[in-house]
């Protein structure tokens, strides 16, 4: 009787496992979380720098925002920089494929700080990213010319 013990067991495990794969919620995480990664794990190989699966996991938000960063750094205005972004529903009015990240994302992707326009601080901010005609996404000096230009352009839209 103990020798049939595990075989008993076992068969029971497996129609248990069975049922359990059979409902669709729990067929599709497998099929989703599973078996379709494995799937693309060759094509993974081929990006195995980490700058590139930063790109291909987070998309335009770490790309541009890391670009922005990078433009900073190699012109050499990223010591002091507070950069003011843009809101998300003023990038998608001008057709930028850019989800702007929170400051925090933002400092994150490029070790810059950032403020949005209705942060406290948001004054102090020395550059902005805003869409020029033609040009697309710009990084700006903020100075005193075009401060208010750019603080009403911001306010206008919500965050």
């Amino acid at each position: 009787m103990k020798s049939t013990r595990p075989l008993i067991l076992a068969v029971v495990s497996f129609v248990i496992i069975i049922l359990f794969f059979s409902f669709d919620i729990y067929k599709n995480w497998f099929h989703d979380r599973v078996y379709a990664p494995m799937q693309g794990f060759s094509e993974q190989l081929t990006y195995m720098e980490p700058q590139e699966r930063l790109i291909g996991r987070l998309g335009n938000s770490y790309y541009i925002s890391y670009n922005i960063g990078e433009w900073l750094r190699s012109s050499h205005k990223d010591s002091n920089a507070l950069i003011l972004l843009p809101p998300n529903d003023y990038m998608k009015e001008k057709k930028v494929d850019y989800p702007v990240p929170e400051p925090a994302v933002f400092y994150y992707y490029t070790g810059l700080k950032s403020v949005t326009v209705n942060n406290k601080g948001a004054e102090k901010a020395n550059f902005a990213i805003v869409y020029q005609d033609g040009a697309n996404l710009q990084v700006v000096e903020i100075n005193d010319a075009n401060r208010a230009q750019i603080f009403n352009l911001f306010r206008q839209y919500k965050n």
